[in-house]
C-alpha cells in the first residue's frame, strides 16, 4: 500500500510547484495501482486537475463527469462540479458552465469553493455577453485568489461596463488593472480598451500616445497588428492620411481575419476622407466579397461587424452620389441585419435617404420608431433632433420645439444638442 501513497504524494509535490505533466503521471499510476480504492477517487479527482491546468479540457471533461457518479461524498462533489464548471468554459460551453457554477453556488452555499464559483460564473457570463449577471456575480468574488484571478476580473468587470456606456467607470478598473500586473496579457488588452475609450472621448493624442507605446512594448504579431488597426483609426481621426495610412497597411499582414477585414475598411475610410469615392467603394466591395466567403447565405443571417460597416458605408457614398433610392435600400439592409450601435446608425440614416427621396411622411415613421423604441437612449435623441428639423421645414414651430428640447435633454454633449 506504500507504493500507491508514495505516487500519491509526489503526485501532490509536483503540482505544487506546477509541474502538472509529471503529477499528471503519478496520479494514473494510483489510478492502476489501487484501483478500487478511496485514494484512486482521490488521485482521479486530482488527475482531473492536472488536464484543467494543461488546459486539456475536452480530456478533463469524462474525467469529473465520473466522478459525479455514486459513492462520491458531499465534499468531494462540491469540488468536482466546480471542475466541472472549469473545464466547460475552458472548451467554450459557458451556458453549461453557467449551470455547473450555479449548482455547486446553490447547493454548496458558504463553502470554501464559493468565491471560484462566483468567479467561475461572472467570467462565463461575460463570455456570453450577459453583462448584468457577470456583474453581479463578480460583486460578490472577493479579490485575492491569485494575480490571475483579479486581473481576469477586472477585465470583465471594465469590459462589460464599456458595452454598458459606463466608459470612465471602465477606466478606472483599467487602469487599476494595468497598474496591479503589467506583465498579465490583460493588461495590454486594457491598454487597447483604454485607448477606445480615449478615441470615442475625442481624447485622441492621449490615445496616440497609448497606442505607440503599445507598439514599442508589444513585440509578439498579434498586439502589433491590433494597436497598428487601433493607432491608424486615430490617426486618421487626427487628419494624418499619411501615418493612418500606413499603421492601417501593417495592420493587413494579419493572419486574423476580424483585424484584417477590419484593416481593409479603414483603409477605405481613408480614401473616403480624401474624397475618393470610387477608390473607398472598392474597399468597402473587398470586405462584402472576404466576409462571404464562408459560403454563408446572410439574406436572413446577422451581417459580420465588418461586413456591416462596409455595407453602410457604401450607403453613405450612395448617397453622396445623390443615389437616395440605392442608399435607402443598402441602409435599410443594414438596420435589419447589423447589431447596434451600427444598426441604429442605419436607421437614422435611412431616415436622411427618405428626406432626400422627400418622403417626410416615411422618414417620420422610421425617427418615430426609433424614439419609441429606445426612449432617453442616444439614438431616441438624434431622432428628436431630424423630427425637429423635419417640423421646423413644415412650419411646425412649436413641436420642433419639443423636439429639439427632447434631444438637448437625452444628449447633452451631442453635436445634435
Amino acid at each position: 500500500a506504500w507504493v500507491p501513497q508514495t505516487h500519491m504524494g509526489l503526485g501532490l509535490v509536483y503540482l505544487s510547484q506546477d509541474a502538472a505533466a509529471t503529477a499528471l503521471e503519478h496520479f494514473r499510476r494510483v489510478e492502476v495501482l489501487s484501483p478500487h480504492s478511496p485514494l484512486a477517487r482521490t488521485a482521479r479527482r486530482l488527475h482531473g486537475v492536472c488536464l484543467l491546468r494543461l488546459e486539456r479540457f475536452d480530456e478533463a471533461l469524462p474525467v469529473f463527469q465520473v466522478l459525479l457518479v455514486p459513492p462520491a461524498t458531499a465534499e468531494e462533489t462540491e469540488q468536482v462540479v466546480f471542475y466541472l464548471g472549469e473545464a466547460l468554459s475552458g472548451l467554450g460551453r459557458y451556458e453549461e458552465a453557467v449551470q455547473a457554477y450555479q449548482r455547486c453556488l446553490d447547493v454548496y452555499p458558504d463553502s470554501t469553493w464559493d468565491n471560484l464559483a462566483w468567479f467561475g460564473l461572472g467570467w462565463a457570463h461575460f463570455q456570453r455577453g450577459r453583462c448584468d449577471e457577470s456583474l453581479e456575480a463578480f460583486s460578490r468574488y472577493q479579490p485575492g485568489v491569485s494575480a490571475n484571478h483579479d486581473a481576469q476580473a477586472l477585465f470583465a468587470h471594465a469590459s462589460c461596463l464599456v458595452r454598458l456606456g459606463e466608459d470612465e467607470r471602465a477606466a478606472t478598473l483599467l487602469n487599476r488593472l494595468e497598474d496591479a500586473a503589467p506583465s498579465h496579457p490583460l493588461a495590454r488588452e486594457s491598454g487597447l480598451l483604454l485607448a477606445d475609450i480615449d478615441h470615442r472621448h475625442g481624447r485622441l493624442d492621449l490615445a496616440a500616445t497609448r497606442l505607440e507605446r503599445l507598439l514599442v512594448e508589444a513585440h509578439e504579431a498579434p498586439w502589433r497588428f491590433r494597436a497598428s488597426l487601433d493607432l491608424g483609426m486615430v490617426r486618421l481621426a487626427q487628419g494624418d492620411v499619411e501615418r493612418a495610412e500606413r499603421h492601417l497597411t501593417v495592420a493587413r499582414e494579419t493572419p486574423d481575419s476580424a483585424v484584417f477585414l477590419a484593416a481593409l475598411n479603414g483603409l477605405g475610410d481613408v480614401r473616403m476622407f480624401v474624397g475618393d469615392l470610387e477608390g473607398a467603394e472598392r474597399w468597402y466591395h473587398n470586405v462584402q466579397v472576404l466576409s462571404q466567403e464562408d459560403g454563408l447565405e446572410r439574406t436572413d443571417q446577422a451581417m459580420t461587424p465588418a461586413e456591416a460597416y462596409a455595407t453602410y458605408q457604401v450607403g453613405r457614398i450612395q448617397l453622396l452620389r445623390g443615389q437616395p433610392e440605392a442608399a435607402a435600400t443598402t441602409f435599410d439592409r443594414t438596420r435589419r441585419l447589423a447589431r447596434p450601435p451600427l444598426a441604429d446608425d442605419a436607421s437614422l440614416s435611412l431616415a436622411l435617404a427618405y428626406i432626400h427621396r422627400r418622403e417626410e411622411a416615411r422618414a417620420s415613421a422610421v425617427l418615430e420608431t426609433i424614439r419609441r423604441t429606445q426612449p432617453g437612449a442616444p439614438p431616441a435623441s438624434r431622432a428628436a433632433y431630424y423630427l425637429a428639423l423635419l417640423a421646423l421645414a413644415e412650419g411646425r414651430g412649436d413641436e420642433a420645439r419639443r423636439f429639439c428640447e427632447e434631444a438637448i435633454a437625452g444628449a447633452p454633449h451631442s453635436g445634435e444638442g
